[in-house]
């Protein structure tokens, strides 16, 4: 489990990569919170990512991501 800031720490020492998104969906699923479901594709690998979404008086916030590999 990541908490915020570590998260930040880790992105800041990654090399960018293009990441390909496949079959985008999303559906609202209570006030404020969006659930959106891909595909994502790199050269190296492709998986199937979920994330929640939850709208807040600053703007859209990532409250939870899950990503499991396919192949």
């Amino acid at each position: 489990m990541w908490d915020k800031s570590s998260t930040l720490d880790m992105l800041g020492t990654e090399i960018p990569v293009e990441i390909e998104v496949i079959e985008p969906t999303g559906r609202v699923i209570g006030p404020d919170y969006v659930l959106l479901q891909w595909i994502s594709r790199t050269s190296e690998m492709r998986a199937r990512r979920t994330s929640l979404w939850r709208r807040t008086d600053t703007g859209w916030e990532l409250v939870h991501h899950q990503g499991t590999p396919l192949e």
